[in-house]
């Protein structure tokens, strides 16, 4: 055997003896219990027990409480243990158990205190009144002296002997006035809390003494409590009690239970007595009355009353001759401590406590009566875990048990009965599971449940069966009788049944369409679905009986249309349908309308005993069957009235009700929420039943059919799911386009209701309720005729009165619209052409020609109207008649003035003329001297009234109207032209100015054109001699702003034209005032100058210069020298302001960086600003021009000549970082502009940190070689210089470099400032794990870390850089192979591949003879070690293993069978021997601790 085998070997030994050694130390560990060990010594185990006892459940323990206080109120306490507790003393009055209670807080004589935690050690003596807290450990010999009071958690160590005599191992002893809790057994004595009774103080204790059912040993606990005694039991005088003799108690030996010095009173008559013998003189009974205190049941304390108690006397056979007795008899339930009550004798203010007579000690302690027994009750009842207490069938086991009512000391009397042979062992009840006897319970198999029932833990059901339970019937004898009282239901029947039941349906549904490939069964009204349950019993278990089946629950979800909208009013269903017992069978019923996946719908079938089956409905039918149920409403579904759309072009539809002229669509709207599955029906009839069958067309006489319509058709759509429509061309059947008509169409539809629906076009949409119809030829048209000669004056047809006639109008089809004819021309569409009607004058009649003047003979077929209103014309040009038929196709005569009546006789006008003409002339001046001379200008008006006088002057304008002449010399010839129409429009006037001195004559003549003509004429002769002067103004400034505001100097130059100027009457009157209305300097004018002309036109001129700022007005007036006065000419109020506005931009400053409020304000001034006179931008260097939300909001306020705007601080986001530009621009009323620019920075959030392409793929990789690592810093405001620090972490090292030690370049960036640092590969030297950190702080102050969250690219994530260097090639050993020559295939054989690598391995690869066999993808330095089973096949091979780290260095070992290394197998002994001696170590000390503790 080669030294590598026996290496082996050894190491296989070694692990052996490792495992052993480990399972050897962990048994030790648990049969010393070493935990607890460790927990005792620490005081662990103490504050647990002491938190456990402080924690008892109210009212668990209740008598206890009575029991333990009148025990810790005693000078030296005796109280019970359980039965088989090794402490026990004995009393002259018989044999009892001895507990204990400790007391706190207690004040040491010599103020000595032993803090938490402190170790007495051994021999140690603890003088009286000492005081140790909480925690203290009193190791073995220490001798606590009389008076010490031990707190909570004192542990007291085996063999503690403490005063008196009386040893503390297993068994306590107490001390005087020394309180310990008795029965920790085995493990540690823990010392309760409790308060010293200190009568003279007036506390007492109470503790509460309790079974403890947490440890396999029983134990007895106290727990504590204190409460106050009365005020006069501190007063009460105590003397010598033996001068009254001895007190005995005069109990039942039948009802009274002993245990020890305790009584518990039973029976009918729970009253007990207590005779104390009495000297004479005392005085009679009703003299005599008891003080002092008992607990009630409840374990409240309360003060001795009358009806508590009753005195009587007796002769005494006992004492001194002549003594009498008295009985005190104690009547209310309760605890009573002699040591707590005093006889009062009559007169005598003295009182005894009872507890210190002589006979005292043989007095019960305490005595406790209990309740009378006519007043308990009980019964048998079964409840489960869930809380089922109904029966008779439970699906569980239920717990079995008593209920009883009107006993507090239930739980003690039990205890009792419990500790004694005589009584535990007594049967209580008895049990049967079908015909066959289940149990017994004793006396001692009863135990208080949680739920305060009295229960027991073996004999409880827990197979399906019938049971029985019978209270046995000496459970109704003796103290039993009492515990139980009077048992209403002495027998209790269950069974158990906890098998449920299976389902099967009966129902088929047998799919009859489908829908998103879905099988659906589709059916009208209510559907019903049976579904058989039972409950038979398994053939396993045939004989046990079953509950049978019950009840069937069926939760039904809220039924939805197709698409998994709920129906509107659908409501979720749950059906509890009771089975019927004869055929097993509930019957599911699907009432409301909808759509119900038989998936959801889940099924319950329940037994008697409440056992369910739960499954899906479609679980329970066939695979043949559908998966969904619709439930369709019965009746028909409903259809809208259909709807028709005329597809003519926009210009040819018709207007007319009823008519199309083009092509027409109807469209049919179905409301059926179950469309799709009435189109996938399998019934063929459903699906290709023609929609259009009733349907009727009517042309030229002859009747023809509708295209069909079927649900099949493509194109019916949906938006809703609920209303279906389609939209089709209204077709001929074989027809391929539209046909001229009368149609009639009527729709029917089923679909998968019960019943039709059925419905036509809209009314709206028909001619005569029934049809409509389709025509697009217009009617046929004639020729136009006119009444009398046809004349022409300059194509002009004059005459009183003209009728115009059209005839020969009639249509096939639609028949001629009587209301269409129309003046109107038709387009090339056959529709009305745009217009206003005939081409009318009406002059000055008032009358009208429309179509309402039309009058149609639908019998002759002609159209004709009038004109007879005197000056009415008709123009020929632009006037057409037009006439249509029904379905509004129109033709029309076309322009009348290429009717021939009009053509060929040149008229393009006729005119109604009936009147002759007038002539009228008149002045504004009258006042004459000497019959013909005036000193004022004439101006004299003619008037001319003739009713188609405008027509005359139209055609022939130049005819002369009137002739002036001046002194001999013609002067005008005014022409027809120059008449202006007044406002009647018949009359016309014109006027002529007698404005020179001179001679004047006037002469006027009219002749009309109408066939019968008359003249109408006038003459007259006139002298002038006045002229008036002639005012202007003007100004060389007329650039005006906003009316009245002007920014630069005005000068005004005022004319005045005269032949007799009166230069001292020509006045120029000016106002000046400032903006408040206060008087400024006036500017004076340059005087008159006489320009040009002679003297009958000369022209004057003056100038005023206005070259202040002001607000000014002008009003100029003359008279001339002959009396003639100018108008007055005024100037309105001007301004002249020369003055910008002034603007000031606060709260920010220029060139600067705000990290903080950035809230700008611009203030402008200005005595004239205007409303809209103040303008600003903000413009971000990367954000561009602000606007919208983008804009921060503003306050503005305005005063007197001053606007404030005040922005809001900017938004707090990255995004708004930027370097911003704001812009003020102001002008005022008068145009004068004002601007101002400030640039600064927000800042708030510091760096962003971008990476070049190289930068970004070095982060987090893997290098062979280091290279240049380049960091890009962005900033609004720039970075101070002499902040910036860059640091380069190698490993666990940090290195920060100075500033010559990396490359810094600064640059802009639109803008904003761009940072460029460049690291040479240099800093990165040698293999390791690099990180770059970059620090800076910019011009706002903000600090920027490329650490930090929120600086990468646009400021989400960090900016980490991190990577790792690694030139070293990895390791790779395969020890198996390199102790032999290789593998040569003798026999199988696994090898281990320790793969390697400074940093991380990445890829591990096995190759066998060059072929690939495995590849690891792991650092097998962390994970398990690689490893591989090279067969046996007799030949010899070539393994090459190659490793590949992450930096992409490989190792490559390869072994044949020529080649290899001795193997060192000494890491497989050591390891298991080194983990073997490690468990075998921890053993051995602990098992050591465990023997020293013993």
């Amino acid at each position: 055997m080669s030294g590598y085998e026996w290496l082996g070997m050894a190491a296989v030994v070694w692990l052996v003896m490792a495992v052993a050694l480990a399972v050897a130390a962990v048994v030790m560990h648990r049969r010393f219990d070493v935990p607890a060990v460790r927990r005792a010594l620490n005081g662990t185990s103490a504050r647990q027990e002491i938190a456990w006892l402080r924690g008892i459940r109210p009212g668990a323990w209740r008598y206890a409480d009575i029991l333990a206080t009148r025990d810790a109120r005693r000078a030296s306490v005796e109280t019970s243990r359980p039965a088989g507790s090794a402490q026990a003393s004995t009393s002259r009055c018989g044999a009892h158990t001895v507990g204990a209670v400790a007391s706190t807080p207690v004040v040491a004589a010599d103020r000595t205190m032993l803090t938490d935690g402190t170790v007495v050690s051994d021999g140690t003596m603890l003088s009286d009144g000492t005081v140790l807290a909480d925690g203290t450990v009193v190791a073995d010999g220490v001798v606590v002296a009389d008076g010490t009071v031990v707190s909570d958690g004192l542990v007291v160590s085996n063999g503690t002997v403490m005063v008196d005599g009386r040893a503390m191992s297993d068994d306590m002893v107490a001390a005087d006035n020394t309180v310990v809790a008795g029965g920790v057994g085995r493990k540690a004595m823990v010392l309760a809390s409790a308060a010293v009774a200190m009568a003279a103080m007036g506390v007492a204790s109470s503790a509460a003494s309790a079974a403890d059912y947490h440890t396999s040993t029983p134990q007895t606990v106290t727990a504590v409590r204190t409460f106050a005694v009365p005020d006069d039991r501190r007063t009460i005088p105590i003397r010598d009690a033996a001068s009254l003799g001895q007190v005995s108690y005069q109990g039942d030996d039948s009802h009274d239970l002993r245990n020890g010095n305790e009584v518990i009173a039973w029976g009918e008559d729970t009253s007990r007595r207590v005779r104390i013998i009495m000297a004479d003189g005392y005085g009679q009974p009703q003299a005599i009355s008891l003080t002092g205190s008992y607990l009630d049941l409840d374990g409240e304390a309360q003060s001795l009353q009358s009806q508590d108690y009753r005195v009587t006397t007796v002769d005494s056979a006992e004492g001194r001759a002549g003594s009498a007795a008295v009985e005190v008899t104690l009547i209310t339930p309760g605890s009573y401590d002699f040591s707590d009550i005093a006889i009062h004798m009559g007169g005598d203010a003295t009182s005894y406590t009872i507890g210190n007579l002589d006979g005292s000690d043989c007095l019960p302690q305490p005595l406790t009566i209990g309740e009378p027994a006519g007043g308990v009750a009980a019964a048998l009842t079964a409840v489960t875990s869930s809380g089922d207490a109904k029966g008779p069938w439970y699906a569980e086991a239920p717990k079995v048990g008593f209920t009883v009512t009107g006993n507090r000391l239930l739980p003690r009397i039990l205890e009792v009965l419990q500790q004694q042979d005589a009584t535990s062992t007594a049967p209580v009840v008895t049990a049967v599971r079908g015909k066959d006897p289940y149990g017994s319970i004793t006396i001692g198999d009863l135990r208080i449940e949680d739920d305060g029932r009295i229960g027991w833990a073996d004999t409880q059901p827990h197979a399906d069966g019938w049971y029985r339970y019978t209270v046995h019937e000496r459970a109704s004898e003796g103290i039993m009788g009492y515990l139980l009282g009077t048992v209403r239901a002495a027998e209790l029947d269950f069974g158990v049944d906890t098998i449920a039941p299976t389902m099967q349906g009966v129902s088929a549904l047998p799919p009859n369409t489908t829908y998103d490939g879905q099988s659906i069964h589709a059916a009208v009204g209510e559907r019903t679905i049976g579904i058989i349950v039972d409950d038979a019993s398994p053939a396993a278990d045939a004989e046990s009986p079953v509950s049978g089946a019950g009840t069937l629950r069926a939760v039904i979800p809220a039924p939805t249309d197709l698409y998994g909208n709920v129906i509107d009013g659908g409501t979720p269903v749950e059906q509890h349908i009771a089975v019927d017992p004869a055929s097993g069978q509930a019957v599911i019923t699907f009432s409301q309308e909808g759509l119900y996946e038989l998936d959801a719908v889940r099924v319950m079938g329940m037994d008697q005993a409440g056992n369910t089956t739960e499954t899906t409905l479609r679980a329970l039918l066939s695979e043949t069957d559908a998966s969904i149920l619709v439930v369709i409403a019965p009746g028909a579904p409903r259809i809208n009235a259909m709807t028709l759309t005329d597809r003519a072009p926009e210009h040819r539809r018709s207007t007319r009700q009823g008519y199309y002229r083009g092509d027409v669509s109807v469209t049919c709207t179905v409301h059926d929420p179950w469309f799709p599955l009435a189109r996938n029906a399998t019934d063929a009839t459903t699906v290709d039943a023609d929609l259009f069958a009733e349907s009727t067309v009517e042309h030229s006489g002859h009747g023809r059919t509708l295209e069909a319509l079927t649900i099949r058709n493509k194109g019916w759509n949906s938006q809703d799911g609920m209303q279906w429509s389609i939209t089709v061309p209204v077709r001929v059947a074989g027809a391929r386009s539209v046909s001229e008509g009368r149609y009639a169409i009527g729709l029917s539809y089923q679909g998968l209701h019960d019943a039709v629906a059925s419905a036509a076009i809209s009314e709206d949409m028909l001619m005569d309720g029934t049809h409509f119809i389709i025509d697009w030829t217009a009617p046929s048209i004639g020729t136009l005729t006119l009444a009398g000669t046809p004349t022409s004056w300059h194509g002009i047809m004059f005459a009183a009165s003209h009728t115009v006639t059209l005839d020969g109008l009639s249509d096939a089809l639609s028949g001629v619209d009587a209301d269409s004819p129309a003046f109107a021309e038709v387009n090339e569409y056959g529709e009305l052409a745009d217009g206003d009607g005939p081409n009318i004058d009406a002059h000055t009649t008032g009358a009208t020609l429309g179509n309402d003047d039309l009058d149609y003979d639908p019998i002759r077929g002609t159209l004709s109207f009038r004109l007879e209103a005197d000056g009415f014309r008709l123009i020929a040009e632009g006037t057409a008649l037009a006439v249509a038929d029904a379905a509004g196709n129109y033709a029309s005569t076309g322009d009348f003035s290429d009717q021939p009546v009009f053509a060929e006789h040149a008229i393009d006008m006729l005119a109604v003329d009936a009147s002759p003409p007038e002539i009228a002339v008149s002045y504004d001046n009258n006042e004459v001297r000497n019959e013909r001379y005036y000193r004022a200008w004439r101006n004299g008006t003619l008037t001319l009234s003739d009713a188609n006088l405008d027509l005359v002057i139209d055609r022939d304008p130049d005819r002369v109207l009137v002739s002036l002449t001046r002194d001999g010399s013609e002067h005008r010839a005014i022409p027809l032209s120059a008449l202006t129409s007044g406002d009647d429009g018949r009359t016309y006037g014109m006027t002529f100015a007698a404005q020179e001195d001179g001679v004047w004559s006037v002469d006027a003549e009219f002749h009309e054109p109408a066939p019968e003509t008359e003249t109408a004429a006038h003459h007259d002769r006139f002298i002038i001699d006045t002229t008036p002067p002639q005012l202007g103004i003007a100004f060389d400034n007329t650039d005006v702003a906003n009316g009245m505001y002007y920014d630069a100097p005005r000068t005004a130059t005022i004319t005045q034209i005269e032949r007799n100027l009166s230069e001292s009457e020509s006045v120029i009157s000016i106002s000046a005032t400032d903006g408040n209305g206060n008087e400024q300097p006036v500017p004076a004018g340059g005087g008159w100058m006489r320009a040009d002309g002679e003297r009958h036109d000369a022209s004057w001129t003056n100038t005023v210069t206005f070259s202040g700022e002001g607000h000014y007005t002008m009003e100029i007036s003359a008279i001339d020298l002959a009396g003639n006065k100018a108008q007055t000419v005024t100037v309105p109020e001007f301004v002249i302001d020369l003055t910008p506005p002034h603007i000031a931009i606060d709260r920010v400053s220029d060139g600067t960086a705000y990290a903080g409020t950035v809230a700008p304000s611009i203030e402008c001034a200005d005595a004239n600003l205007g409303e809209q006179g103040l303008d600003y931008t903000i413009e971000g260097a990367h954000r561009g021009p602000l606007t919208g939300a983008a804009m921060p909001g503003s306050l503005v306020r305005e005063s007197e000549g001053r606007l404030t705007v005040t922005f809001r601080d900017f938004e707090r986001t990255p995004d708004t970082d930027d370097v911003y530009t704001l812009t003020a621009t102001a002008t005022d009323k008068a145009g004068n502009v004002a601007e101002t620019a400030i640039t600064f920075s927000v800042n708030r959030f510091g760096s962003t940190y971008v990476f070049n392409a190289g930068t970004r793929q070095l982060r987090g990789a893997y290098l062979q070689q280091a290279q240049d690592v380049e960091i890009q810093e962005i900033n609004v405001s720039g970075l101070a210089p002499s902040e910036g620090r860059i640091t380069v972490v190698a490993n666990d090292k940090a290195d920060t470099l100075a500033p010559g030690e990396f490359g810094v370049r600064t640059d802009d960036d639109a803008g904003w400032s761009r940072t460029v640092y460049t690291i040479p590969a240099q800093r990165f030297d040698g293999d390791g794990f690099y990180r770059i950190l970059v620090q800076s702080v910019d011009l706002a102050g903000n600090v920027s870390q490329n650490t930090m969250e929120g600086v990468g690219a646009d400021h989400r994530g960090n900016a980490e850089v991190n990577f790792a260097i690694d030139a070293t090639a990895p390791t790779v050993y395969v020890p198996e192979l390199e102790a032999e020559d290789g593998h040569i295939g003798h026999h199988r054989r696994r090898i281990t591949i320790d793969a390697k690598d400074n940093l991380a391995v990445n890829r591990t690869e096995l190759y066998i003879d060059g072929r690939k066999i495995r590849e690891w993808n792991t650092d097998t330095s962390l994970d398990d070690i690689p490893q591989y089973t090279l067969q046996a096949d007799g030949r010899p091979h070539a393994v090459m293993v190659r490793v590949t780290d992450r930096a992409g260095n490989q190792t490559t070992a390869v072994y044949d069978a020529d080649n290899g290394e001795p193997v060192h197998p000494w890491l497989l002994l050591v390891l298991p021997a080194i983990a073997g001696i490690a468990v075998a170590g921890w053993g051995i000390r602990h098992g050591a601790l465990r023997r020293r503790r013993t």
